[in-house]
């Protein structure tokens, strides 16, 4: 015998939410029970369909989550892009130390030249409302016998020794090898200046300490390459994996035969001002008095952000290591360097073979040599063989001045609106919201304001009298002033 069953509705798959799962499941029960009418909140059977509804809803938000969090493009949370990253071997950029030059200054003249040893630690005062910055001299500093270290030279000072934001960590060990693949080991302090990082094994007990080399991924290893490789963590922590002795050699197994070397301490904190360090933290009686003439030349920056990664990452996956076309110079730049905000590369119309850069930083700095020596020294490796020369420009500024007339509404103070204004227009030419070579348009500049600003009735840009603002491939549009033309409103009591 065959019964007869009721057709149902179909299941609609795009309901996602409370009411779309609540509003089914009452269509459904009424298309298989025609006499339930009843869909009060007091009715039992509602009670229990919204409840189901809630916990749908939950369940729903849990699973979209998951399945965003699984694709940079949409991940929130920033350990998951790790983990991507680290899925095709692109490495984040940790926080990164700035770099001054210092001046220290004897108690009195000595007989013989005197030595500030590599490693002298320096830092700010401590405050009662920050802790002091760290910085550690990269090289050695003799200052001439009978003489006490402040001396100048034009505007320049004689005896000056290079500092890095951070304190080193030195001979750290990490532990003992197992022998097993894809070992990974943790560093104590945090953050990490990467490039710091000197690792090095012990074969056994007869053997010297070999130094291992940093890569950023391990395509390139065999079995016996001695790689490693650092990476931080989203809690800033940094490991270092080895190899699985096919892509990279596994560490032998000696007691306590891995150890490290690096320098902890970085950010944009380490960008001071001139004359703020003054503290000696090594213990040097002989000193009398330090401090940093200038500010820093080259720049802290802090660790790579999710929306950074969410760009250079996929542009690392298309570059590999190589640089062929413009936007590849771009990509590789801001890979490498946090500091760096913009790029823009273009042909040099004198010579097709060479290429001009030109850069917009981050905190709006001018580029300096340094800075640039490091960039340089990265193109070199990256770009293509036959490409003659490459050159690094600042940014060129576009100031605007503009002129508008303002139209405030009736219950509102002029002056108030008037203010508002100003300040909302100069903010839209902040440095960063506009990138080298990037046309803006007057009519949204118009119209921002005006969905913006409570109290604007009118708002037109009446010079410049062209829609958009262009700029060339070396410049930025940044603000200069703006008039404004009031009517309306109402005036101050």
């Amino acid at each position: 015998m065959i019964l007869n069953r009721r057709t149902t509705v179909g299941i609609d798959y795009s309901s996602r939410d409370y009411e779309s799962f609540r509003t089914d499941m009452i269509h459904h029960l009424q298309s298989v029970l025609p006499t339930y009418t009843d869909t009060s909140q007091n009715d039992a059977g509602i009670v229990i369909i919204e409840g189901l509804a809630r916990a749908l809803d939950v369940l729903s938000y849990y699973v979209d989550r998951e399945a965003n969090e699984a694709l940079l493009a949409t991940a929130k949370q920033r350990k998951n892009a790790l983990l991507w990253c680290n899925m095709f071997g692109y490495i984040p950029k940790s926080t990164s130390p700035s770099q001054v030059y210092q001046v220290f200054v004897l108690q009195n003249t000595q007989p013989i030249d005197f030595l500030i040893p590599k490693g002298t630690v320096v830092s700010t005062p401590a405050t009662q409302l920050s802790q002091p910055v760290y910085f550690t001299t990269m090289e050695d500093l003799i200052i001439p016998a009978n003489k006490k270290g402040d001396e100048k030279s034009g505007d320049k000072y004689l005896y000056t020794v290079k500092c890095k934001q951070g304190q080193q960590i030195s001979n750290e060990v990490l532990g003992t090898s197992n022998g097993k693949k894809n070992q990974i080991f943790n560093l104590s302090y945090y953050p990490v200046d990467l490039s710091s990082i000197k690792l090095e094994v012990k074969y056994d007990a007869s053997s010297e300490w070999i130094p291992w080399e940093p890569a950023k991924n391990f395509i390139d290893s065999n079995y016996a390459s001695k790689h490693y490789q650092p990476y931080a963590l989203d809690s800033d922590i940094v490991q270092v994996k080895f190899g699985d002795g096919n892509l990279g050699a596994i560490p032998p197994q000696y007691a306590n035969g891995i150890r490290c070397n690096y320098m902890y301490g970085g950010g944009v904190v380490g960008n001071v001002r001139a004359n703020t360090i003054t503290v000696v933290s090594s213990n040097l009686p002989q000193i009398s008095s330090t401090f940093n003439p200038d500010e820093p030349f080259i720049k802290g920056s802090e660790k790579e952000s999710l929306e950074e990664i969410r760009v250079n990452a996929p542009a690392y996956q298309l570059t590999r290591w190589g640089a062929l076309t413009l936007k590849d110079f771009d990509s590789v730049i801001k890979e490498e360097f946090n500091t760096v905000l913009y790029t823009k590369t273009v042909r040099n119309p004198e010579d097709f073979d060479s290429l001009k850069i030109y850069l917009m930083m981050k905190d709006g700095h001018t580029i300096t040599e340094p800075e640039k020596v490091e960039m340089l020294k990265e193109l070199e490796v990256r770009k293509l063989v036959g490409m003659k020369n490459i050159e690094l420009f600042p940014m060129e500024l576009k100031p605007i001045t503009l002129t508008a007339s303002l139209v405030v509404g009736d219950n509102y103070l002029k002056s108030t609106i008037k203010k508002a204004v100003e300040e909302y227009v100069k903010n839209y030419f902040s440095v960063g919201r506009f990138s080298i070579g990037e046309h803006v348009s007057i009519t949204r500049l118009e119209k921002e304001v005006f969905d913006n600003i409570e109290g604007v009735y009118s708002f037109r840009v009446t010079s410049p009298s062209d829609l958009v603002i262009k700029s060339t491939d070396s410049q930025v549009v940044t603000f200069n002033s703006i008039t404004l033309n009031v009517t309306g409103g109402k005036d101050n009591a």
